[in-house]
C-alpha cells in the first residue's frame, strides 16, 4: 500500500508566528544568505552518526555555526523509542567566535556532543 499523504513536521502554531521562519535545508550545502542571521537552530533527528560520517557532521556544524548570530542557540537532539513512549536526548550550545559553548544536556545528551565540544573554527 502506498501512502500519498504529507505530514507536517512543524507545529501549526509556528506557522502563525510572524517572527518564526520555517525553512528546509540540506545541512551539507552552505547557504551564504543565512550567514549571521539566525537566533536559534534546532536539529532534531538529523545530525547523528546513523545518517552522517564524522567529517560530514563537522561540515554541517561549521555551516550551522556560520548561520547563527553571536550568542545564538544550537539544539541537537534525537528521539529514541521506549516501551512507554519516546525519549528525547539532546544538548544545547551557544555560539561563540571559534566554536560552541555547551550549556546543558537533556535526557542522555546528544550523541554528537563530543564532536560539537571539540569543534574549533578559525
Amino acid at each position: 500500500m502506498r501512502c500519498e499523504a504529507r505530514i507536517s513536521l512543524v507545529h501549526p502554531a509556528a506557522h502563525k508566528e510572524r517572527n518564526v521562519t520555517i525553512m528546509e535545508l540540506d545541512c551539507l550545502v552552505c547557504e551564504e544568505c543565512l550567514k549571521d542571521r539566525i537566533a536559534a537552530i534546532r536539529a532534531s533527528n538529523i545530525l547523528n552518526l546513523g545518517y552522517f560520517s564524522l567529517p560530514q557532521i563537522r561540515l554541517a556544524l561549521r555551516y550551522l555555526h556560520g548561520y547563527l548570530r553571536e550568542g545564538g542557540c544550537l539544539v541537537v537532539s534525537r528521539n529514541h523509542d521506549q516501551p512507554d513512549g519516546e525519549l528525547e536526548n539532546g544538548s544545547v550550545w551557544l555560539k561563540e567566535r571559534n566554536g560552541f559553548r555547551w550549556i546543558r544536556d537533556f535526557g542522555a545528551g546528544s550523541e554528537i556532543r563530543p564532536v560539537v565540544d571539540d569543534l574549533l573554527l578559525g
